[in-house]
């Protein structure tokens, strides 16, 4: 069968001899490590906290990246557009393609 209070009873204070904590000293030892052990847990805490923002914020910065990259990309489409469009039109009017010619080169 196991031994679930082990560990409490290796903080116990033993009894007389050497070394020997009264009751109070043990009660303030024993809060004492509380209160170190509830620091050591607020500051991993406050740590995992500012590694999430941090990690939400590269999201969000990427994410930005990504639109604005899209914004410039659609901007160049739209000037690629209009510059093939007015190819066309030089190419249909070079080659007599025009709604008033016959079709003809020339």
């Amino acid at each position: 069968m196991p031994d679930f209070f082990s560990a409490d009873l290796e903080k116990m204070p033993r009894c007389g001899g050497e070394g020997a904590l009264s009751d109070a000293e043990y009660a303030e030892k024993l809060e004492t490590e509380e209160a170190e052990e509830a620091e050591r847990a607020r500051k991993y805490r406050a740590e995992q906290e500012k590694q999430r923002k941090q990690e939400e914020e590269a999201r969000k910065a990427e994410q930005k990246r990504r639109d604005e990259e899209d914004d410039v990309k659609a901007a160049e489409r739209y000037r690629n557009d209009r510059y093939s469009v007015k190819l066309l039109h030089q190419e249909k009017n070079a080659w007599g393609g025009s709604d008033a010619d016959s079709g003809m080169l020339g």
